[in-house]
């Protein structure tokens, strides 16, 4: 008995996780948490991921309350707790556009004058960036126009497929590096075009200004 308990003390300490494993199980939960999330905005599940999400909050508290952390492991965490807490603003904004298409659809479904809309050409509706400033602003300003392409969809009856929100950023950057090597211009303009029910992303190049 004492030696079955003797032998037991070494293959637990083998179990134990340490807290580099902790920071890759992080790193692994919230690239998962973002592929889900990309999955229920694109109409792939009915609910949002919260356990996904109380994972990854639950090892962020983990590490956070940890004690034996050296310095890198601190510094890997609070970089990966500023790019979650970015994400989760992108999610919120983008569940708050969700939620506000759900309620247009059933205020349609629900009223006389709602269902008349159906019927009427949509007036069109534009939203616009301009990028080449910077890239933390060009970033921020992409996101943005995601936002209202998503929120664009929701007001017609066959929208273009959403994506990911990676895919859009791509879509933009490899327009306006073309559209730049073309004209040596730095600037372009990226628009969200809503038209007779139809959803149109264009980049083209941004007007020069009035002298």
């Amino acid at each position: 008995m004492v030696r079955a308990i003797a032998d037991a003390v070494p293959c637990a300490s083998v179990l134990a996780v340490t807290p580099d494993e902790q920071i890759e199980q992080l790193e692994d939960g919230l690239r998962k948490l973002g592929t889900d999330y990309e999955i229920f905005f694109n109409g792939g599940a009915r609910r949002a991921p919260t356990d996904s999400q109380w994972r990854v909050d639950n090892l962020f508290r983990q590490l956070n309350e940890a004690s034996q952390l050296n310095y890198g492991q601190r510094f890997r965490v609070a970089q990966l707790q500023q790019r979650y807490s970015t994400l989760s603003q992108v999610w919120r904004r983008r569940m708050a556009v969700k939620e506000e298409g759900a309620r247009r659809a059933a205020d349609r479904c629900l009223t006389v004058a709602g269902a008349g809309e159906l019927s009427k050409p949509l007036t069109r509706e534009e939203r616009s960036v301009v990028l080449g400033y910077d890239p933390e602003v060009d970033a921020a300003n992409i996101d943005r126009l995601y936002t209202a392409f998503l929120k664009a969809r929701e007001r017609v009856e066959n929208p273009p497929p959403a994506g990911t929100a990676e895919r859009f950023r791509q879509f933009i950057r490899t327009k306006a590096e073309a559209l730049t090597a073309s004209s040596g211009q730095m600037r372009v303009e990226a628009r969200v075009l809503l038209e007779a029910g139809h959803v149109r992303l264009v980049v083209t190049q941004a007007p020069l200004p009035r002298k």
